[in-house]
């Protein structure tokens, strides 16, 4: 069975700590909807009651680990998933000041300092 969603905004704007503005389409948001929605589907499908393992703490970090790595995947390289487990915000605006965030740390990706907060947060 298809998913509809009936839409009624075109985008959502964020703004940077740096006070660079960008614009999520929302197709792009409806699609890591989407996405999130059929990988827990599938999980529906084992024998054991997945969701009920997990409990509602880790089932909460799940879901939200789910959809954060859905809307990367949608989001054309606008938005990528924070490399660090306990980093801030969960999803990194890759603007022009992201990139270039991004670059300057790319010997860090282990380390949670860099990443929590990200330089160019949203």
């Amino acid at each position: 069975m298809g998913l509809t969603y009936k839409s009624y905004v075109q985008s959502i704007d964020a703004q940077s700590s740096k006070g660079a503005c960008t614009t999520i389409p929302i197709d792009n948001i409806m699609e890591a909807l989407t996405q999130t929605h059929k990988i827990f589907d599938k999980f529906t499908e084992f024998e054991v009651d997945v969701f009920s393992i997990l409990g509602m703490r880790n089932l909460s970090a799940f879901v939200g680990e789910v959809f954060a790595l859905s809307l990367d995947k949608s989001s054309n390289g606008l938005l990528i998933k924070n490399p660090h487990q306990d980093g801030y915000p969960d999803l990194l605006l890759m603007d022009d000041d992201g990139k270039a965030d991004w670059e300057k740390l790319s010997g860090r990706m282990k380390e949670k300092s860099p990443f929590s907060p990200f330089p160019n947060d949203c």
